[in-house]
């Protein structure tokens, strides 16, 4: 860090930042759907580490949202 004239150097130092903290998973309700449907859901009950708030997706591109429940879902196996 310098001075805005550019001259005087104010402080120097190495520093470490921290990504955030994963979000604790502590638990995952499923309901199957019937035979054939698109009736199943799945909720993801999860805390933040550090207290904010979460979104949840099926895959890293999103769609992101704000409830942990997906519902409509068909047989098959899904990624978090």
């Amino acid at each position: 860090v310098r001075d805005i004239a550019g001259i005087c150097l104010v402080e120097a130092g190495e520093f470490e930042l921290d990504g955030p903290l994963a979000a604790i998973v502590q638990s995952i309700d499923i309901v199957d759907p019937s035979c054939g449907g698109t009736n199943g859901s799945i909720t993801i009950n999860a805390i933040s580490a550090n207290g904010g708030d979460l979104e949840f997706a099926m895959s890293q591109s999103g769609p992101w949202q704000a409830s942990s429940t997906f519902n409509n879902l068909a047989e098959g196996t899904y990624s978090f």
